[in-house]
């Protein structure tokens, strides 16, 4: 509410504030103040929303962070305490808890993952980002990880959030499928081109199957997102890598 008035007197612009007005303009005033306080007010009223979500996606984070992933990383300590002792217990029994400690070690990855990206798309130290996942990832199980960064050029924010997005899916898809022992991410870009390959040594699977699900099909969408060319190669007990070319 932008009040237009003659009435230039200090009580009526109390009273006009009072009733909810954003701005008090008074006659006579030309087009350009006009539209001046609105872009202004637009501007205010954009950046009170954004600290507002922004707060909010910091409570949602701290509360996964602090509470969820907490009596995960408890629940994982006492998996771990008895871990010497299930030989008793019979086969069955120890393979449901193996798959359970393995659950909770991806479940733990997928909220800290979650915790992490739940911000404003402030601007990114991508390469940073990316160590962030495969300390997770070291620390989840026993998968070796090796990591080449060479950036000679500057990339907008959205392609580096684009970027990491695409890197922990599929990261996200070794943990959860690939049974790998090692992981190897290169990535090299400069002005004419560029490169980001990620290889693990896993079980791989059918491209030509259904196996092929929707984190492969959200990778594609995204690098198509960002002008590149997708491509993923795999077979069964072969491994699977993981390309983005452009």
């Amino acid at each position: 509410f932008l009040f237009l008035t003659a009435n230039v007197g200090l009580s009526d612009i109390r009273k006009g504030m009072d009733l909810g007005a954003d701005d008090y303009l008074t006659k006579p005033f030309n087009h350009i103040d006009l539209l001046n306080t609105v872009k202004s007010k637009i501007k205010k009223r954009k950046q009170i929303q954004s600290i507002a979500v922004s707060e909010e996606q910091y409570r949602i984070s701290r509360e996964l962070h602090d509470s969820v992933q907490q009596l995960l990383v408890a629940s994982q300590m006492g998996f771990n305490s008895v871990e010497d002792d299930i030989m008793v217990l019979d086969q069955g029994t120890q393979s449901i808890f193996k798959r359970s400690q393995s659950f909770l070690a991806e479940g733990l990855v997928d909220i800290r993952n979650i915790s992490h990206n739940i911000s404003k798309r402030d601007e990114i130290d991508l390469a940073s980002k990316i160590e962030v996942l495969l300390k997770q990832l070291r620390e989840a199980g026993s998968i070796k990880t090796d990591f080449m960064y060479n950036v000679n050029k500057e990339l907008d924010n959205n392609t580096k959030i684009e970027l990491f997005r695409i890197i922990q899916e599929a990261m996200n898809n070794v943990i959860k499928y690939s049974r790998a022992k090692k992981i190897c991410i290169l990535i090299k870009i400069d002005d004419n081109n560029g490169k980001i390959q990620i290889n693990d040594d896993g079980i791989g699977f059918n491209l030509d199957s259904s196996e092929k699900g929707k984190g492969i099909e959200n990778m594609e969408t995204r690098t198509k997102a960002i002008g590149a060319n997708f491509k993923i190669n795999t077979a069964p007990n072969k491994g699977t890598s993981v390309a983005l070319i452009w």
